[in-house]
């Protein structure tokens, strides 16, 4: 999982070399936060058709990615144990790095958006990662037909507990007319294949692109 961004501060590019390799991760800031470039991903774990490992191996992995500089951790509110788990890690993580914690609140069924749910929709996300603010929320809505995502987005905004608020798989025209309503759009997590040619355009505003695909 890669990130790419429209603007940055190149005085907050941090590298540091890989134990026993000769490249390096790079780093950006990502409002308040400085994270790697490339994130790990946990959406294996929404299924076991993707494999299985016990926890404690899954534990130790984390280890591993953490001590070698791969703080970043992308998850969401269906990949399966992957919140439990890694706020399980999270909180018994004794080195000296910390985490980055980005996860996703999706809703792909009609709903009526209240303050309320959106607010129960957040501390669920916190019990589950085990802490009292989330790093990164990001916000998938299936249907655009119902333009309640963006007195979802608002509330999700204003809830103090969401340190940066970032969009998934939402399409130019939609965030677009999320951030003219006052959303501050921190990221949008979108697909990319590595089977296809694709063009980044840079259209000038702050902000974050992070790609996904699953054979990444």
């Amino acid at each position: 999982m890669a990130t790419i961004d429209s603007e940055i501060d190149v005085s907050a590019m941090k590298t540091r070399p890989l134990e026993g390799n000769a490249s390096a991760i790079e780093y950006f800031q990502l409002e308040s936060f400085v994270v790697p470039r490339l994130m790990i991903g946990l959406w294996q774990l929404s299924s076991p058709a993707w494999g299985f490992a016990s926890k404690s191996k899954m534990l130790s992995q984390f280890q591993k990615h953490v001590d070698s500089g791969f703080t970043a951790y992308d998850m969401a509110d269906h990949y399966g144990d992957a919140e439990i788990i890694f706020g399980q890690f999270r909180s018994s993580y004794s080195g000296p790095k910390s985490t980055f914690c980005a996860t996703k609140y999706c809703v792909f069924e009609p709903i009526t958006v209240t303050e309320d749910g959106m607010r129960n929709a957040v501390s669920q996300r916190l019990a589950n990662i085990q802490s009292d603010k989330i790093d990164l929320l990001q916000f998938h809505w299936q249907d655009y037909n119902n333009s309640q995502y963006i007195r979802a987005l608002q509330f999700l905004q204003d809830d103090e507990r969401v340190a940066a608020l970032g969009l998934c798989n939402f399409d130019t025209k939609r965030m677009e007319e999320v951030i003219s309503v006052g959303v501050k759009v921190a990221t949008n997590q979108v697909q990319v294949t590595l089977y296809q040619e694709f063009l980044l355009l840079d259209d000038g505003r702050p902000g974050t692109l992070i790609l996904y695909n699953h054979r990444c």
